[in-house]
């Protein structure tokens, strides 16, 4: 087995390494021939190339050049991992594999391009996307590096991968200030902003463990900010672990209540450091999070109770509400908008499970994506909120209003889609109302039903004439 001081020399080398033009790796007779050989081939003999690889007998050759490949091509070397030795250096491969945003680029320009004809890719409300719009700056930049750790420097591969265990375990053992100190050993940026993300997940939530660390929540925000980059990542990953930490929607003894105050404090903590620089994001932030939380624990649930509003922030019931709503949609399938709104509003109203309830229903595996990824001219100036992930709905702060709102968005996610719902909107007194239906049939009414395009209101006649390409 090579050494590490040997296996980090060469993995420095990757950067060095001359970019002679590629000839025929039967042809070869050197290392750097070889690497240029397989660079040039593996998009197009993927699994020859493979081959070929696993059979090098040289592991500090095999290192290197697996490393190169994965630097240029991540996402599609994990199979050569497993051969790589020491640990550090297999570690550092999978890294690069698994963990998509290591390569994945925010682009600060996708507001100005998001296209009306897509569902899904041109969100331009992603969290991640907000994140890195805002004007963030990392509030652990003067963290001096931790003395228990050897400086890595830009190319020492196993270096990196030993400060960021040394972080990891720092964070599960609840010392979020080491883990960050330990990460400040690493000196390639993105390496560093990697294990700041990493010790961000560990602190919150130690590995094989369900529980949160809501006192620690603060310093879990600081480290996502850390990540700087790869912050949007982070707390999506966050928001997540939180969510999970939700009880079902139909638990409701005094050990579910204390956990959703131990949800409150988690989210109200991991926010701090962002409302510290900009309220406005952190808004938003709260609410993404709250809509994961809430969806969560609807699902989790054989038949919802009104139980977790009483521990809800009385900003994020809507959260709730929408969750309720995409519940009764799909599991209910309501033949009216009014019976569906009688359906949410007797599970808001109940605090006890309901006796008759059977198991926890499915829900749709897709949920159709962003069904409002472009303003149309005037409806930048609406309010959102977001309704599941990254997706957003208009928001009224009228209950009533609100509801069918949410309703309406739950009929275009089902399948099959509950046209009825939807053209009882289009129906609705309120304008709002009314707007939200046109614009889910414009996505999901591919056949394109004969209807009026006319109507008092500006946004909505606008929407019924739009219909997006499928």
């Amino acid at each position: 087995m090579p050494s590490r001081a040997a296996i980090a020399m060469a993995l420095a080398a990757v950067a060095c390494t001359g970019r002679a033009e590629p000839v025929a790796w039967e042809a070869c007779a050197d290392a750097a021939c070889r690497q240029a050989s397989a660079l040039a081939t593996w998009d197009t003999e993927r699994d020859a190339t493979a081959d070929r690889i696993a059979q090098l007998e040289d592991p500090v050759e095999l290192a290197v050049l697996v490393s190169a490949l994965s630097e240029s091509r991540p996402g599609s070397t994990e199979p050569l991992c497993p051969r790589l030795q020491p640990k550090e250096a297999r570690e550092h491969c999978r890294n690069v594999n698994l963990r998509a945003h290591l390569w994945a680029e925010v682009d600060p320009g996708a507001k100005a391009r998001a296209r009306p004809d897509l569902l899904d890719d041109a969100t331009p409300t992603r969290i991640i996307q907000v994140l890195a719009d805002a004007d963030l700056s990392n509030p652990l930049t003067d963290v001096a590096a931790a003395p228990d750790m050897e400086p890595c420097a830009e190319r020492e591969a196993a270096c990196q991968v030993r400060a960021q265990d040394a972080a990891i375990e720092a964070a599960e053992a609840g010392d979020p200030d080491l883990a960050a100190a330990r990460c400040q050993a690493i000196s390639a940026e993105r390496w560093r902003n990697e294990c700041m993300f990493r010790s961000a997940e560990s602190t919150l939530r130690p590995r094989d463990s369900l529980a949160i660390r809501s006192d620690l929540a603060v310093e879990v925000g600081r480290l996502c900010l850390a990540s700087v980059e790869f912050r949007g990542n982070c707390y999506t990953h966050i928001g997540g672990r939180i969510a999970k930490a939700a009880p079902a929607a139909d638990a409701t003894s005094s050990t579910d209540a204390a956990a959703w105050t131990d949800v409150g404090l988690a989210v109200a903590g991991v926010i701090v450091p962002v409302a510290e620089q900009d309220e406005a994001t952190a808004g938003r932030l709260s609410q993404r999070i709250w809509s994961e939380v809430t969806w969560h624990s609807v699902s989790a649930a054989a038949d919802p109770t009104g139980f977790p509003l009483a521990h809800l922030p009385p900003s994020q019931t809507a959260n709730y509400r929408a969750a309720l709503a995409a519940w009764v949609v799909f599991v209910t399938s309501p033949p009216t908008l009014s019976d569906a709104r009688g359906a949410v509003e007797v599970r808001q109203a109940r605090q006890e499970v309901d006796a008759d309830a059977g198991a926890t229903p499915n829900w749709p595996k897709s949920l159709g994506g962003d069904l409002w990824n472009v303003d149309l001219p005037g409806e930048d100036a609406l309010a959102w909120v977001y309704f599941t992930n990254d997706a957003r709905r208009a928001f009224s702060e009228d209950p009533a209003i609100d509801l069918d709102i949410a309703l309406l968005e739950a009929a275009a996610r089902a399948r099959p889609v509950q046209f009825r719902l939807l053209d009882d909107g289009l129906r609705s007194d309120d304008a709002l109302v009314r707007w939200t239906a046109a614009r889910l049939l414009g996505h999901v009414d591919s056949r394109k039903r004969s209807r009026s395009t006319e109507d008092s209101d500006p946004l909505v006649a606008g929407r019924l004439a739009h219909t997006v390409k499928p």
